[in-house]
């Protein structure tokens, strides 16, 4: 008798050790997921007869980008080439992590743990010398990585949108005099003209890529502004926790902003942004200001964008299921 619960109680054991088995390689990714990432950043500007150095910029890394992708945790693997458009970029491998006695270990780039998975991070360098002669405001973007791990596997990761372009501002015209923002999502930036002048316009990049999770508000001192929102309508889904501070925020949607518009000297124009703290993308890029001066100079300033999430556990659940139903 007493045999025979033994032996249920090891078929129970075996059982629950293979169901929580099945359930594990269920969550098991079949390669590494890269998260969407939506970059523009601007490169300065290299005159033909500037002298290159050791120490130039153009001799360093260049401009660096970090990019994020999930893992699972216990099958670790980490980016060790990156390729863009067929050309090899730089890869920054963190160094080595030294013990007192013993062998040294690559440092491995962990943002975020989940249950089954690592947020991880490889930051490239990209040698700007393609844009060295380049007009102001030509811009190269690519959406792809062809991606190489250390366990020898390749992937074409999507990475979203990514734009470089040269460095077009025009500065002592439409100046940037503060810029602030918090881990929520909220971020500020205030411009004061330094001459007459007429703003034609003011863009986003990526627009419809982050317009569901991207809101803008633009306050501008003589400028007579709608206080409150038409019927909470345009209160961006996500955003309850914030509901107050949009509300409370002067200034009209930027979708809404009549172009042009004039701004005097020593007037201020306020950009408030706002970006769902829930969202799984990566933002660095800024928003164009273009416009024309009193004598008609042409100008253009930028007003910057940083913002990384911290990603939830059911974000990440939600992404891998996006993923999966798109290869069914």
């Amino acid at each position: 008798m007493k045999e025979r619960y033994l032996w249920i109680g090891l078929l129970l054991v075996v059982l629950s050790w293979g169901g929580n088995y099945l359930y594990f390689e269920s969550k098991q990714l079949d390669e590494p997921i890269f998260m969407k990432h939506f970059y523009e950043q601007a490169l300065p500007i290299r005159n033909e007869d500037e002298e290159v150095t050791d120490t130039n910029y153009y001799e360093s890394e260049g401009i660096q980008l970090t990019f994020y992708y999930l893992t699972n945790k216990y099958d670790n693997v980490d980016v060790v080439d990156v390729y863009i458009d067929g050309a090899e970029v730089y890869v920054d491998s963190g160094g080595f992590d030294y013990e007192f006695f013993g062998t040294s270990e690559p440092i491995h780039h962990v943002e975020q743990e989940f249950r089954h998975y690592y947020l991880k991070s490889v930051t490239v360098g990209i040698h700007p010398e393609a844009f060295a002669t380049g007009m102001p405001g030509d811009r190269w973007t690519f959406e792809n990585m062809e991606v190489y791990f250390d366990n020898q596997e390749m992937m074409t990761a999507n990475i979203g949108k990514v734009a470089l372009l040269i460095n077009d501002s025009t500065p002592e015209i439409l100046e940037q005099r503060m810029g602030s923002g918090s881990n929520d999502g909220q971020s500020k930036s205030v411009f004061v003209s330094l001459k007459p002048l007429t703003v034609e316009d003011i863009s986003v990049p990526f627009a419809n890529e982050i317009s569901d999770v991207f809101k803008a508000k633009v306050d501008i001192d003589d400028i007579e502004l709608r206080k409150e929102l038409e019927d909470g309508e345009d209160i961006p889904s996500g955003f309850e926790e914030q509901s107050v501070d949009w509300e409370n925020t002067p200034g009209i949607l930027l979708k809404n902003v009549e172009f042009p518009f004039k701004m005097e000297t020593d007037e201020r124009l306020s950009l408030n942004v706002f970006l769902n703290p829930n969202r799984t993308s990566f933002l660095e890029l800024a928003s164009k200001i273009t416009g024309t001066t009193e004598s008609g100079e042409s100008f253009v300033s930028y007003a910057g964008i940083i913002d990384h999430p911290y990603v939830t556990q059911r974000a990440i659940e939600q992404l891998i299921a996006e993923k999966e139903g798109e290869k069914e």
